[in-house]
């Protein structure tokens, strides 16, 4: 009889780890309301962390399911009418 452990339960179990980006984007205006109401859109999407602001916008940390699915949604982000650039670091 085998005991039940953590490590007997995850064999065989593949644990789910995201794919990470840094994204430079660069707003219409630096406000932090903006930039707020922008991370609230995009969210429940996607896991955004701002990591620092820099001359030329905010470089995020972005976590998706897939480096996939972060350029599908650096896509749409790079369409909405507050981005003026983005760019995946």
């Amino acid at each position: 009889m085998s005991k039940l452990s953590l490590d007997n339960l995850a064999k065989g179990i593949e644990f789910y780890s995201p794919e990470c980006s840094q994204v430079l984007i660069t707003f219409t205006d630096d406000d932090s309301y903006m930039v707020s109401n922008f991370i609230a859109k995009y969210e429940e999407h996607i896991n955004m962390t701002i990591l620092r602001h820099e001359s030329d916008g905010f470089v995020f940390n972005i976590e998706a399911s897939s480096q996939k699915e972060i350029a599908r949604i650096c896509d749409i982000m790079l369409e909405d009418i507050d981005v003026t650039n983005l760019e995946i670091l």
